[in-house]
């Protein structure tokens, strides 16, 4: 069963259509966020590539994607996250043994990749706006001094051409 994060109705299992459409049936809001939509399909489809799973049908996959994305996220999973989270603070950090981190070394060594590339594309952008500036205030310049002649062709008066239209009458 999952409840609406908007309206508070418990969507049962036998509402097959809300589930699979992602509405609520009282207000019409989704049911699950774009996130859990992605890990739920994400599920749903490495469950279909899995050779027990040849003959579910779409309806079956859903409901254990569903019922997989919940255990993963409210049941069995959200404990284990936890008992994980617990063992990893009671672990001795790196600064109280006196260990370097070979994690935080090469975390540290892609930001400053990172920093790096994005200073150079930045400067590269600023140098091509400015190069582009440069160049377009120079043309008018020119165009204003009648040093470069417009690329556009005048059409006088006389020679406009068009169809021809005859009128009964």
């Amino acid at each position: 069963m999952i409840q609406c994060s908007d309206c508070g109705f418990s969507v049962t299992d036998n509402m097959k259509h809300s589930l699979m459409s992602n509405s609520c049936p009282a207000c019409g809001k989704n049911l699950f966020s774009s996130h859990d939509m992605n890990i739920i399909s994400s599920i749903q489809g490495s469950l279909n590539s899995q050779p027990f799973a040849f003959n579910f049908t779409e309806e079956v996959l859903y409901d254990v994607s569903i019922y997989m994305f919940n255990e993963i996220k409210h049941g069995i999973g959200k404990q284990i996250l936890a008992d994980e989270l617990k063992r990893m603070k009671e672990l001795p950090s790196s600064s109280e043994e006196g260990t370097d981190d070979p994690v935080a070394d090469l975390r540290k060594e892609v930001e400053s990749e990172l920093k790096d590339e994005i200073k150079e594309i930045t400067e590269n952008q600023d140098e091509d706006l400015f190069s582009k500036a440069e160049r377009l205030r120079r043309i008018a310049q020119q165009r204003k001094a009648g040093m470069v002649q417009e690329d556009r062709p005048k059409v006088s008066a006389s020679k406009k051409t068009g169809a021809a239209v005859r009128r009964a009458g």
